[in-house]
């Protein structure tokens, strides 16, 4: 079975002034907003900005030992983000 990595669109342009990220798709310019991500969900991005391809069950074993979380609930939580940014033409699997 393939894992999936994830990574940020190559058409999508994004600030991080380091409180949060603010991103653009421009693969729908046509109705694109600025999708503005904070706290732990721009933790996320800078991750997988930092490490594109980055698997979802390495992103949640670090963040769950990171901030001591359960890696159950990590997971699940990262799983949710991951899939609203996707919709927001964000991210996307490999």
């Amino acid at each position: 079975m393939v894992v999936p990595g994830w990574s940020i669109r190559d058409d999508v342009a994004w600030t991080d002034d380091s409180e949060r990220v603010v991103a653009l798709s421009l693969a729908r310019w046509r109705d694109c907003r600025p999708v503005a991500i904070e706290g732990t969900g721009a933790v996320v991005w800078r991750a997988i900005a930092g490490r594109p391809g980055i698997e979802l069950e390495v992103l949640a074993r670090e963040m769950a030992a990171a901030h001591d979380h359960d890696i159950g609930e990590v997971r699940s939580d990262l799983s949710n983000l991951l899939q609203t940014l996707r919709r927001e033409v964000l991210v996307q699997a490999e």
